[in-house]
Formats: C-alpha cells, sequence, structure tokens
C-alpha cells in the first residue's frame, strides 16, 4: 500500500514534533538535575556570612532571590535573610530604612550593597570568610 505525499508530510511533521517534545524533557530533566547539585561550601557559608553580619534582602516572590536561596541549597534557611514583601507587596519600612532598591541585595557590616545574585566565589570574597 503506498502513501500519498500528504501522509508522508504528515508523518514528519508528527516525528518531529515527538522528537522536539523529547529533546525538550531530556533538556529540562538535566537542567532540574543541575540546579538540585549544592556546592558543598555553602552550609559553612552561610554559617560564616552570619557570624560575620552581612545581610540578604529579598523578597519571596523575586525570582532571583529564589536562585540566590538555591546556590545554598537547604543550607540557605541559616542565611541572614530579611523579607522586604510587605502582606501588600509594598517594601517593608526594615528594607526601606537600609536603602534596598532591587533584589536581591546583600548589605555587609560596614554598609557596602551589592545588588544581584552572587556567587558562592564572590560571597567568600565579599564575607572575608575563608573556603573550608
Amino acid at each position: 500500500m503506498k502513501t500519498s505525499t500528504s501522509e508522508q508530510s504528515n508523518n514528519l511533521f508528527l516525528y518531529t514534533v515527538i522528537g522536539l517534545i523529547a529533546a525538550v524533557i531530556v533538556g529540562l530533566a538535566i537542567i532540574h538535575s543541575r540546579s538540585n547539585q549544592t556546592d558543598p561550601r555553602a552550609p559553612s557559608l552561610a554559617a560564616c556570612i552570619s557570624k560575620k553580619g552581612l545581610k540578604f534582602y529579598g523578597a519571596s516572590w523575586c525570582p532571583h532571590c529564589a536562585e540566590q536561596k538555591s546556590l545554598f541549597g537547604s543550607a540557605a534557611a541559616n542565611l541572614p535573610y530579611v523579607e522586604c514583601a510587605g502582606p501588600d507587596n509594598q517594601q517593608t519600612a526594615a528594607c526601606d530604612a537600609a536603602g534596598i532598591k532591587s533584589y536581591p541585595t546583600w548589605i555587609t557590616p560596614d554598609n557596602q550593597t551589592h545588588e544581584g545574585v552572587l556567587s558562592i566565589d564572590q560571597l567568600y570574597s565579599l564575607s572575608g570568610c575563608t573556603t573550608p
């Protein structure tokens, strides 16, 4: 039985779509597995940052803040985090007083402000913590 050109085109399109969907699923799985790998230095860095007096300002709805926290994995719970989003999503008075203009923001004890997602290595350098 011969298939028509139209049927062959439909089959090719269907196989292409299935292949693309499979590629996207595999790609997402790889990205997800990599994002779940926390730097082994993160727990000791989180503890040191707390001792050194740095503060991490962010908002619960902020994707960059979530990215910053994800670098620490479960150790993110030990970060000196200040939530800036009030109940009405207006910035809290504490964050206004600290001069927070964007999220995430890190402030050192000597009031140096560092905005944006910082890598583990950048935070080691900024905090003066030593790598284990």
